[in-house]
């Protein structure tokens, strides 16, 4: 089994075990002003991955200055990508948020298209048009009246963030290409935990809400906390060696792989603790996820053919 594509599921995986801590809290302990903490503790705490780049590469200060700008591009668009998830997450369920990650590939071969002049075959316009399929039949919702809504914010906030990704993976690489993957994950720690200090600073009610969460909530949440922050910090550091090995737009088709494992890790949740962990189990819900999750995944398999 190729080692990039090791890289990839592993980093699926740790993905998919944040996206349902990050929705336990804001669902249970972080209602009003979670999507700040959480947004300042995924950006200040970015520097775990700083020891192991140091430790891998202890020449990561030597950087060219064209790429330490490069670098700060990732780290605003990481920001904004989390940002634009974690309100997807405040308010839908990490099963539909995260399928539309699966427009990654899609995405970058707009891009590749748009900017690059690069030609798209019969069978990757195809590909595309299902993917698309999969996630608009994931944007419908049935309201308390059983009637089909759009669910307009998500999409939109969704989109953004799926932009952003291939934006900064596609960026980042540069970077690996150049300087090496150690250096790519030094850098986008480092200018990641700056950012999370200037909006802690210029955002007041950032900065409060933060303080808060300090003061009231127990050690067990702010461990949990933390141990999210590494996990993420070690997903990142799985991205970045599988796109030092493979073609960007390669990666980004393990997307369905997440996409699975968040709906059976969330589904097991939901059952073993229904108080704790909410998440539509109705026959209509399943079904749709399941079908959804089902064509976006064929889309994905004729992009990789």
């Amino acid at each position: 089994m190729p080692s990039w594509f090791i890289y990839a599921t592993l980093m699926s995986l740790l993905y998919s075990v944040i996206n349902h801590i990050d929705h336990g809290l804001l669902q249970r302990y972080f209602k009003h002003g979670g999507v700040e903490v959480l947004l300042l503790f995924s950006s200040l705490f970015a520097s775990f991955g700083i020891p192991y780049a140091i430790y891998m590469e202890p020449d990561v200060l030597s950087i060219g200055g064209k790429n330490v700008v490069i670098m700060l591009v990732v780290a605003i668009l990481n920001t904004t990508l989390l940002y634009c998830y974690l309100k997807a997450m405040e308010k839908d369920e990490p099963t539909v948020v995260i399928l539309y990650y699966q427009l990654l590939p899609v995405f970058a071969l707009a891009m590749g298209y748009v900017i690059l002049g690069e030609t798209i075959s019969q069978t990757e316009m195809i590909a595309m048009g299902v993917v698309l399929t999969g996630t608009t039949l994931a944007s419908f919702k049935r309201n308390n009246a059983k009637e089909l809504q759009f669910r307009w914010r998500t999409a939109g906030l969704m989109i953004i963030a799926t932009t952003c990704w291939a934006a900064e993976v596609t960026m980042g690489k540069i970077v690996i290409l150049e300087e090496s993957v150690y250096h790519s994950i030094f850098w986008e720690s480092v200018l990641m935990a700056m950012l999370g200090v200037c909006i802690l600073v210029a955002k007041p009610d950032y900065r409060h809400a933060f303080k808060a969460a300090w003061k009231m909530n127990s050690k067990v949440i702010l461990c949990l906390m933390l141990l999210s922050e590494a996990i993420y910090s070690a997903g990142n550091a799985l991205s970045a060696h599988a796109t030092e090995l493979k073609e960007v737009s390669i990666v980004m088709l393990s997307q369905p792989t997440q996409t699975i494992f968040v709906f059976v890790l969330g589904t097991v949740l939901a059952f073993i603790f229904p108080r704790i962990y909410t998440q539509k189990l109705t026959s209509f819900d399943l079904v749709q996820k399941l079908v959804a999750i089902a064509i976006t995944t064929c889309g994905s398999y004729l992009l990789l053919l």
